[in-house]
């Protein structure tokens, strides 16, 4: 190649533009003590203050009885760093579930295919994103709600409650 730069011709103002003289928004994520970020459940999306019973980063709720006796909490996990481990993994789950479920609804407001965000061109590809779009937002709410029901199953009714508020928040 000569050098020669393909397409563009010079600065487009649709563009995303990054400012990459001012240094990192957060730290790198090596550097980084916590799990995965639990949005602060005290701040929902409208801007009402919701108050819970367990912060899901500092304080959880206690596993049920008949999780410790079925076995699905193991006695090496009631410690402290256990729990919370426990509940980092869920939340990773949940949140990935939830990043999908919001990928889908995107793609399917701008009518184009979330795996290369391009429209379909001929009839069948169209009508196989239809029947995506008409199948898989309430598949992915079954699977969140599923994952709920097994926290559920290890936490009792009131910490899923909490939970899944503060992981959708």
């Amino acid at each position: 190649m000569t050098g020669r730069r393909r397409g563009g011709t010079g600065f487009d103002p649709q563009q995303l533009q990054i400012d990459w003289s001012s240094g990192p928004a957060s730290p790198p994520p090596q550097a980084r003590t916590e799990g995965p970020a639990i949005p602060p459940p005290s701040v929902p999306a409208n801007g009402l203050t919701l108050k819970l019973k367990w912060d899901f980063r500092t304080s959880f709720p206690e596993p049920t009885e008949e999780a410790i006796e079925a076995g699905t909490i193991s006695a090496e996990d009631m410690h402290t760093e256990g729990i919370r481990s426990i509940h980092e993994e869920h939340v990773r789950e949940m949140l990935a579930t939830l990043h999908d479920l919001d990928t889908v609804l995107e793609a399917r407001s701008r009518g184009v295919d979330p795996r290369n965000n391009k429209a379909p061109m001929l009839a069948p590809a169209k009508e196989r994103l239809q029947k995506f779009f008409q199948t898989e937002p309430a598949r992915l709410e079954r699977w969140f709600e599923n994952l709920l029901g097994v926290y559920q199953d290890a936490f009792g009714q009131e910490a899923a409650e909490a939970f899944g508020q503060a992981v959708r928040a």
